[in-house]
């Protein structure tokens, strides 16, 4: 997380505040809970979910972590990207983008096959 940090620092933009929670501490209002070692989205409980306790939080394997993180209300509207890095390189990122399906909102993907490395963001000249 250090290293998305000092990115959002080089583009003078703000990223939603994470922290690890360990099992019974204080989960605050107004954040989305995500579990590490997901699968398909499954593990994500949003602001205003019922869900959004410890009773509900399934522990997962044994080196899965839950986050608690900031809610961006923007990402309903534009998604997010989720980034997938193994010993520091990026393998993939998938544009997971938001509609409207049966009044329902579900998430649909999209590969990014153009993107800046790490290294290249904490270098680009703005």
């Amino acid at each position: 997380m250090r290293n998305l940090d000092r990115i959002f620092i080089k583009m003078g933009t703000q990223r939603p505040r994470t922290n690890t929670l360990n099992r019974g501490d204080v989960i605050l209002e107004g954040t989305v809970l995500k579990r590490t070692h997901s699968d398909s989205q499954n593990h994500i409980i949003l602001t205003d979910s019922p869900l959004h306790s410890w009773p509900s939080m399934e522990p997962g394997p044994s080196e899965s972590t839950w986050l608690s993180q900031g809610y961006i209300p923007a990402l309903r509207e534009i998604g997010e990207w989720r980034v997938v890095i193994v010993n520091e390189t990026i393998q993939y990122v998938v544009h997971m983008i938001p509609q409207m399906k049966d009044q329902i909102q579900v998430l649909s993907s999209k590969l990014v096959e153009d993107y800046y490395s790490l290294v290249e963001i904490l270098f680009l000249k703005i």
